[in-house]
């Protein structure tokens, strides 16, 4: 295959919108860092020609990272406050539905992860653009990757850590893909982390401890994010493990035969399921519902690859880690529904 067979045909025309603001503070939320914003463009640019960059922002806030920015051609859009609550939103959906629109453009990226998007990517796809998203996948709205033609997650972009440099890129491209479905299917965002098993356990100590006893599961949610940030953990880190620990069925919730029907399942008293008072029941429990829902995604006869799940568990492939995903992937071929046992009574 010759080169001149990759590039994209000379028709296919691409415009790029960024909410810096909503980006640049995602990452520090999510990844305690700043974007990089150099391998994210080589992105960009393997789907055409890019006409139109802007990145919205107030600036005066933000003048230190206007540079690398500037560096690759991008126009700073500056969107003062004023009285409103989202001017980045206002300005890049005006600029996004009329500039992106235009015939000419084939290919529109949208920097964000704000769910009021989501009418921007249906109007754009009904003029038939193809709609690529970009965002922090951990703080990225559901109902947006959803809607989308593709979405990039920056974390596939953000340079493996030592422990993870024998992830390829094939491996990256599953990671994604794994993430995108237990995101469609478990209804949880996940984030990529070595913090997540210690988390997991943190819950079982709570949920296990006399201090943890007769407590709603928000207000244990409240105390394992207290201790969390004691040890530095990202605090969306603990959210995430927390729906994932309630979406796998791992709690039993004490309901009053004349409860508010209104109320939050997450505000009443919670303990744990039946046989997961032990450590390891309980965080194999939680894995192989991550490792199940995965395996339910993928096309009929499409086999788990074992080190993009064990980055997708624990951030990182380590002899250990492959050894421990590949026994929940091979328990987790035996598991024709979940939960194993078929009850999904929550507790009433």
């Amino acid at each position: 295959m010759s080169e001149t067979t990759l590039l994209p045909p000379l028709s296919q025309k691409v415009a790029i919108f960024l909410d810096f603001e909503n980006l640049h503070l995602s990452a520090q939320k999510a990844l305690k860092d700043h974007i990089r914003w150099e391998p994210v463009y080589r992105k960009f640019q393997e789907y055409g020609p890019i006409t139109l960059k802007r990145a919205y922002a107030n600036w005066v806030r933000f003048e230190n990272y206007q540079a690398p920015l500037l560096a690759l051609g991008f126009e700073l859009i500056h969107t003062p406050a004023y009285h409103e609550a989202k001017p980045n939103d206002t300005r890049m959906i005006i600029d996004a539905v009329t500039l992106g629109a235009d015939p000419q453009i084939s290919h529109v990226i949208l920097g964000t992860g704000d769910s009021d998007f989501v009418d921007v990517v249906h109007y754009l796809r009904g003029k038939g653009k193809r709609v690529i998203g970009f965002g922090i996948q951990a703080t990225t709205a559901s109902h947006l990757i959803h809607a989308l033609d593709e979405f990039l997650a920056y974390e596939r972009f953000v340079q493996t850590p030592a422990s993870d440099k024998t992830l390829t890129p094939a491996h990256q491209e599953k990671v994604t893909e794994y993430l995108q479905i237990i995101s469609r299917l478990g209804k949880v965002r996940m984030t990529p982390s070595p913090y997540r098993p210690r988390v997991v356990l943190k819950f079982h100590q709570m949920l296990r401890s006399p201090q943890g006893q007769g407590r709603t599961f928000s207000e244990i949610v409240d105390m394992v994010r207290q201790r969390a940030q004691k040890d530095k953990v990202p605090d969306n880190i603990v959210t995430e493990v927390a729906h994932q620990i309630f979406r796998s069925y791992a709690l039993e919730f004490k309901r009053d035969a004349n409860g508010d029907e209104e109320k939050r399942l997450w505000d009443y008293p919670v303990q744990l399921r039946d046989g997961l008072d032990d450590m390891n029941r309980f965080i194999n429990w939680c894995d192989l519902w991550l490792v199940t829902r995965v395996r339910e995604g993928l096309p009929q006869g499409e086999e788990i690859q074992i080190p993009a799940m064990a980055h997708v568990l624990y951030g990182g492939t380590q002899t250990r880690l492959l050894n421990r995903t590949r026994d929940l992937v091979s328990r987790a071929a035996k598991i024709n529904r979940w939960p194993p046992d078929g009850n999904s009574k929550r507790g009433g």
